[in-house]
């Protein structure tokens, strides 16, 4: 099987229906949604920047604008925040770096290490750690491969900013035979860009 595409064909399964109901919504901007990542993957007072998988200059003080294009709050109003084709692209290849980094983990480690990989060895926080360590030890086998390890995984990202109908149908399409034989890795980076990329995370 080709794991190639999986992660796009997932993220194609999920947010092509159901960014359809909450179109009207918007963004909650870049800075928004880099804290609440900040706050649910890593300890407190270690950093974090979500950026980074645009541009390095994102991850400093130095910002080169494409903060902007995914939403910013300028004179009280948050500029950029209806969702197009630009910053959409931009979300998914934020989301999907910081996804990539998650299975890199996974696929490093059987344990997963007390850091994210890819900026400033920042350390991941206990409920975290455990969610994904979860499923990097044991996926497609024995207790990974279940609802309970799955929600857990969910809960860690998402929290309960979606409907836990929407849950379902990512939990389903994890579970079918699609990923039966998939590595941890491959399963992860699906199961995290997908999720990073669930309206109800992205848009308030």
């Amino acid at each position: 099987m080709n794991f190639g595409i999986i992660t796009l064909a997932t993220v194609g399964l999920l947010t092509s229906s159901l960014f359809a109901p909450v179109c009207e919504a918007g963004y909650r901007g870049y800075y928004l949604t880099n804290e609440m990542l900040k706050t649910r993957l890593m300890k407190e007072g270690t950093g974090f920047a979500l950026g980074i998988y645009l541009n390095p200059k994102l991850a400093t003080d130095g910002d080169t604008g494409l903060s902007e294009l995914l939403g910013i709050y300028s004179g009280g109003r948050l500029v950029n925040g209806e969702p197009n084709g630009v910053n959409m692209l931009l979300w998914y290849v934020a989301m999907s770096g910081l996804a990539r980094d998650m299975a890199r983990i996974c696929e490093l480690d059987a344990v997963a290490p007390p850091m994210i990989v890819g900026f400033a060895k920042a350390e991941m926080n206990e409920s975290f750690s455990q969610a994904l360590g979860a499923l990097c030890v044991a996926w497609p086998h024995g207790r990974a491969r279940t609802e309970p390890a799955l929600l857990n995984f969910w809960l860690a990202l998402v929290s309960f900013d979606a409907p836990m109908e929407e849950f379902e149908v990512w939990r389903d399409f994890l579970m079918s035979p699609t990923f039966a034989a998939a590595p941890a890795g491959i399963l992860v980076e699906a199961a995290a860009t997908s999720a990073l990329m669930n309206p109800g995370f992205l848009l308030e």
